[in-house]
């Protein structure tokens, strides 16, 4: 019941503060307890509290009873005693409202059983039509620096590195070495090579526009500051 309380306690302090930081959260308290009900705790002490009772975090202590009642008269309640009753009362009440719910559900057991073979049964068939139109459909997957069709050995690929065979991609994205000859864009000025930054010091470069095999990531488009910082420092856009 005391952790019920100290929870409750300051959750009320965050929706008036508007803070969820435990220091503040005590500081906002300590001044509440002092000038609303006349009781001084410091800082320190409603912090050890919130590691008590809310984290977890260290051993709980018994708290003493002016603090109790405080504590309750701010959330509500009359007293620690107003507390403790009309929690008691609730949570007795809960429980039997969850025994009657487990009664009603025991009743309805016997007809939800009769339908659990049913329910497996089409999830079987749904799997069996599922992996039949997917040996149907076409596949590709990422082979390095390009995408392959799959057309056999679905088990041998990982979930996710599958994906829908796209004629375009197969034939046309590649992932590409470059320098300072390499033609980063076209006479009119368009990109012709397409970036991901891998890390700090590498860019991953490709022949077009698209998503990162493997990250999914959507790639960039080159840009002159990128080439010169990563791949050909002398780099003018005659070359």
């Amino acid at each position: 019941m005391n952790e019920k309380l100290i929870r409750e306690v300051f959750k009320k302090a965050e929706i008036q503060t508007g803070n969820n930081k435990k220091n503040g959260l005590a500081k906002h308290l300590e001044t509440i307890f002092l000038e609303d009900f006349k009781f001084p705790i410091s800082t320190k002490t409603l912090v050890r509290y919130y590691d008590q009772y809310i984290d977890e975090s260290v051993k709980k202590s018994n708290l003493n009873t002016d603090f109790l009642n405080a504590a309750s008269k701010y959330i509500g309640y009359e007293n620690y005693e107003d507390f403790r009753l009309k929690n008691e009362t609730n949570e007795k009440e809960l429980l039997e409202k969850e025994n009657q719910k487990n009664g009603s559900k025991a009743i309805r057991f016997s007809l939800f059983s009769k339908r659990v073979l049913y329910v497996i049964v089409l999830i079987l068939f749904i799997s069996l039509i599922f992996n039949s139109a997917k040996k149907e459909l076409k596949w590709m997957a990422w082979n390095g620096d390009h995408y392959i069709e799959i057309t056999s050995d679905f088990e041998n690929y990982e979930e996710g590195k599958l994906k829908p065979y796209k004629e375009e991609m197969i034939l046309y994205f590649r992932k590409i070495e470059s320098n300072c000859e390499t033609e980063f864009f076209t006479t009119s000025g368009e990109p012709n090579v397409w970036y991901f930054k891998k890390n700090s010091k590498e860019l991953e470069l490709f022949s077009t526009l698209g998503f990162h095999p493997e990250t999914g990531k959507t790639l960039k488009p080159i840009t002159i500051y990128m080439i010169r910082k990563y791949i050909c420092e002398d780099y003018e856009m005659n070359n």
